[in-house]
């Protein structure tokens, strides 16, 4: 029933059963009066109360700051919430309004004209809502919950409700008639809430249903975009709502944004139907020619070509030579002098000239390089100078790990720490300041990676050389004590060459305190049991028993040809093959293996000169802190004779 035909209705007409309204008028006085036990008390009756849930005409007075008012006989006035009209309220004053009277407050009725209407219906939306009914309606307004729809009462349709997709511009639905389901009636508030979606759905399923019936992996259709999100679009294909991931959908690196819009509609390729999970997963670029199946006849390793970056990393810039076709200018790749900082010159969208260096058309790379544009100066440094040369260099800065010293205008190489003494850890900052002028000896020169390695220690001899020479396993020599510790003496074997002779070597009794047998400054007699040139260390004894560390090709001997078998007769003293019977001593032969020392039977004490120079210097500036230096003598030997002990 419209509303027109309500408006249209006499007044004295009954709207509903007059016995249920004298039902609701009669428990709406017990309500606000508490005449639950009236009959003890004469009743009095206010001949206003017959307004109460009363269906009354009123006529529109006017628009007020709290509502609609309207006149409703014997001076009374109602109020009406404005939102029951929505972009409809009233203007034509006397004109007539179905109103359902509420309850009073400060003189004034509030009222419902929805509700009047609503009642006006009352069965008919009771049976739709049981059966899920649809009825006829036009949208009259729109707020942030939802639509408001003329059903000949209020309607409302729930945000949720109103598509099958989120909607974002309500005020488009707005003065359109359309179908909607009966989802629930309150009989009591008189709110009839329906939906849209609901009957969308039902269209939905029959074309969806239809759509599986031909739906093939491989197979192209034609879609609309329904969400577009970061990492892709929602697409609805006849039915059925899939993924474009952002990575099937340019063999380029545009945006999501940039290529698609809601309500577009494209064409795509099912990449896979997951039934079990109803997920649809969809392509686009493989509509498309793969790129890198031409990049073989387009591109060679040597050319120069322009691209565009459209990517700067921490460790390089990605760039663009046509769409779809990428290559990485690694930090190394950028300058042949500044290497990693040029990545901040270089801006994303900047056109690069850049070489091509290395094609992987199995794992989709180029490499590229800016530098090899131009002839590198490690190149020319390395074909004017070689190592061994000695060079006067200024110190450009220091680090922990070493001397960064100007070769150029535009290189520098690396002192290591450990290239600076043969035998003393030095304290860089303490030792050198930047601007300072020293002398070097050039080590190593790699133009390829762009490094030189420079070293002041090469200058002069090695004195553990001279040690060497010196200090010969077995030899008896002349040493004076330098310090002592509790596991052993340090001895000067050579000029700025120490040897340890451990506590266990000094006497061939049992010693107990290092400072009772051996005084700093005393000068002895001792003999070398271990050279060891490598990790330079000396080990030296004062024992008469003293056992000589000897490779075992030289300590054992060789009865036949071929043979590299011992006795342990052969190998010990004899003072400690006291109560070892002939017999046995010959029944356990040894089995020499190459490389291996005769191990003294007391432990190994050898001095310590902790100095391992790297051999291949980094010069990098970004090398750790905490890159090993020359160590002091004294805490390798405490640490190496502690291992002996």
């Amino acid at each position: 029933m419209s509303e027109e035909t309500l408006q249209g209705e006499s007044a004295a007409e009954p709207l509903v059963d007059p016995t249920a309204i004298a039902a609701v008028q009669a428990a709406a006085k017990a309500a606000v009066e508490g005449t639950a036990n009236a009959a003890v008390e004469p009743e009095v009756v206010d001949p206003l109360d017959r307004l109460y849930g009363a269906v009354v005409n009123g006529r529109f007075a006017e628009v007020t700051r709290n509502g609609v008012l309207f006149d409703i006989g014997d001076d009374q006035q109602a109020l009406v919430d404005r939102l029951e009209f929505g972009d409809f309220t009233p203007t034509k004053v006397g004109e007539t309004y179905k109103l359902l009277i509420d309850s009073r407050r400060r003189g004034v009725w509030t009222a419902s004209h929805h509700k009047a209407l609503a009642l006006a219906v009352w069965d008919q939306f009771q049976v739709l809502a049981k059966s899920g009914g649809t009825i006829q309606g036009k949208i009259i307004a729109a707020n942030d919950g939802g639509l408001v729809v003329d059903v000949g009462a209020r309607g409302f349709v729930p945000r949720s409700q109103i598509d099958l997709y989120k909607v974002d511009d309500l005020d488009s639905y707005v003065g359109q008639t359309d179908t909607f389901r009966v989802l629930k009636f309150d009989a009591r508030s008189g709110d009839v809430v329906l939906s849209r979606r609901a009957l969308l759905e039902d269209a939905l399923s029959v074309v969806r249903a239809k759509t599986l019936e031909k739906l093939e992996v491989g197979k192209k259709y034609e879609g609309t975009i329904r969400r577009v999100m970061p990492y892709g679009a929602f697409v609805d294909v006849g039915g059925l709502e899939g993924l474009l991931h952002q990575s099937n959908m340019t063999w380029g690196r545009e945006s999501t944004a940039a290529l698609l819009k809601a309500g577009q509609t494209i064409e795509v390729i099912v990449l896979d139907w997951d039934e079990a999970n109803n997920k649809l997963s969809l392509g686009r670029k493989q509509l498309e020619e793969d790129p890198w199946e031409q990049l073989s006849g387009k591109y060679k390793e040597g050319d120069v070509v322009t691209g565009k970056a459209v990517s700067v990393a921490k460790f390089g810039v990605f760039v663009e030579l046509a769409p779809g076709i990428e290559g990485l200018i690694h930090n190394t790749e950028l300058s042949w002098t500044d290497r990693g900082n040029d990545t901040k010159r270089i801006t994303k969208g900047q056109d690069v000239e850049v070489k091509i260096i290395g094609i992987e058309l199995e794992n989709r790379r180029l490499k590229l390089s800016k530098k090899r544009l131009e002839e590198s100066p490690w190149a020319a440094f390395a074909a004017e100078h070689k190592v061994g040369e000695k060079l006067t260099v200024k110190i450009a800065r220091i680090a922990d790990f070493g001397l960064f010293c100007v070769l150029t205008n535009e290189l520098d190489g690396l002192v290591h720490a450990n290239d600076i003494s043969w035998t003393e850890k030095v304290n860089l900052k303490d030792t050198f300041v930047p601007e300072q002028d020293i002398e070097v000896q050039i080590l190593s020169i790699d133009a390829e990676a762009g490094r030189v390695g420079l070293g002041i220690k090469q200058l002069g001899d090695d004195p553990w050389t001279l040690a060497a020479q010196i200090a010969s396993p077995g030899k008896t020599i002349e040493v004076t004590v330098a310090r002592i510790a509790d596991f052993g003496a340090f001895v000067t074997v050579a000029p700025d060459v120490e040897g340890l002779i451990h506590i266990s070597q000094l006497s061939n009794d049992r010693v107990e305190r290092v400072e009772d047998v051996v005084k700093p400054g005393q000068t002895l007699e001792a003999t070398v049991v271990s050279f060891d040139l490598e990790r330079r260390r000396i080990g030296l004894s004062l024992r008469s028993d003293a056992i000589v560390e000897k490779v075992e090709e030289e300590a054992i001997p060789v009865e036949d040809e071929g043979s590299s078998r011992a006795t342990l007769g052969d190998i010990l003293p004899a003072s400690l093959m006291k109560g070892v019977k002939p017999e046995e001593a010959k029944a356990k032969p040894v089995k020499a293996k190459k490389g291996k020392k005769a191990r003294a039977i007391e432990p190994e004490a050898p001095a310590i000169e902790p100095e391992a120079r790297a051999s291949e210097p980094e010069a990098k500036e970004d090398a750790p802190a905490d890159e090993p230096q020359v160590g002091a003598a004294e805490s390798s030997a405490d640490e190496s004779a502690k291992e002996s002990e």
